[in-house]
């Protein structure tokens, strides 16, 4: 009976510790993707700022020599 006990005490720290890590694997997943998330949102509001203001100067006179330009830098 002692042996059981023993065992059983041994299996629940296993658990906890277990658990422990689980629960910071899941913390961690989540950090990473609301970096991620930011990031890909930082890009975004990059990708829509160039492109208003590539809009904006395409109707000016003096910036249609550029128009290959702007399709490289939005195409690659």
């Amino acid at each position: 009976m002692k042996i059981l006990l023993i065992l059983l005490m041994k299996l629940q720290k296993r658990l906890k510790d277990m658990r422990r890590q689980l629960m910071q694997s899941i913390l961690s997943c989540y950090l990473l993707s609301r970096i991620l998330i930011s990031i890909l949102v930082h890009q975004v509001r990059w990708y829509i700022l160039l492109n208003s203001f590539l809009e904006k100067a395409m109707n000016k006179s003096w910036f249609n020599q550029f128009r290959g330009v702007r399709l490289h830098i939005l195409y690659g």
